[in-house]
């Protein structure tokens, strides 16, 4: 199912963590930005976070560099 037709359990019976680790195993983009947005956004409804963004490290720069972000409103706006 595509990200925004999966709802992870949440119930008593529900396992969350393992439905969302096993959805960002599935991730299939190729793409490193692609990639990481699309954990990003699925990291942010598990949480029900705000946002979610993910960072790497520039050595060029020795600094950590933004390069996926949630699909969430505060992510969008940002």
């Amino acid at each position: 199912m595509a990200d925004g037709q999966y709802a992870a359990p949440s119930g008593p019976g529900g396992n969350r963590p393992l439905a969302t680790l096993e959805r960002l195993l599935a991730i299939d983009e190729t793409d490193l930005h692609g990639a990481l947005d699309r954990a990003c956004h699925m990291v942010a409804e598990a949480l029900r976070a705000d946002k979610v963004d993910a960072a790497l490290y520039d050595s060029s720069t020795e600094s950590l560099v933004a390069v996926g972000t949630s699909h969430t409103p505060m992510g969008r706006k940002q």
